[in-house]
């Protein structure tokens, strides 16, 4: 057990990250399922509607279709959204979202891995095949992952993908 820690100079207890883990296992082709039963994320392959992305946080339009649209979600790409509060997600946790790291593992033993990271700061670009993140006007997140064709992702079987998020609560 650790004890909480207070810091004697108090810029730093709103500046360190909180960190969100989670790992997803791929089963088949193209789909992934997280391993922590429970974990809240919407994630996907292939592009979201509108419909879809605004029925997972219960609110009208706060991430855009064209984030996540077919040439954003283009060959070999991961995405996903986290919802930072209850649904309707009218008032999220999000202050800040800082970074995210992403791993893909695969192959015999899960020795063939693939890294990618991206700032917080530079958000997601609509229609463009990037490795992004961003946070939205209610404080939820949002991520896609180019992993590349190395190996093959979007053939892939069998797997675990990782995807870590940094970000200052409010």
């Amino acid at each position: 057990m650790t004890a909480s820690l207070f810091y004697w100079n108090e810029k730093h207890a709103k500046t360190q990250p909180r960190v969100l883990d989670f790992t997803y296992s791929i089963s088949t082709t193209v789909t992934a399922a997280s391993t922590i039963q429970g974990a809240d994320s919407y994630t996907f392959f292939s592009a979201p509607t509108q419909a879809q992305i605004d029925a997972y946080l219960g609110s009208a339009s706060d991430f855009a279709a064209n984030l996540f649209d077919a040439t954003a979600m283009g060959a070999d790409t991961f995405g996903g959204i986290v919802r930072m509060s209850g649904a309707p997600s009218t008032y999220a946790q999000g202050f800040q979202l800082l970074r995210m790291d992403a791993s893909c593992y695969s192959g015999s033993g899960l020795a063939t891995s693939v890294f990618r990271s991206a700032l917080g700061a530079t958000g997601m670009t609509a229609s463009t095949l990037e490795t992004a993140c961003g946070i939205s006007a209610l404080g939820n997140f949002g991520f896609k992952i180019d992993f590349g064709n190395t190996p093959d992702f979007d053939a892939l079987t069998a797997g675990i993908i990782n995807v870590r998020l940094y970000y200052i609560s409010k």
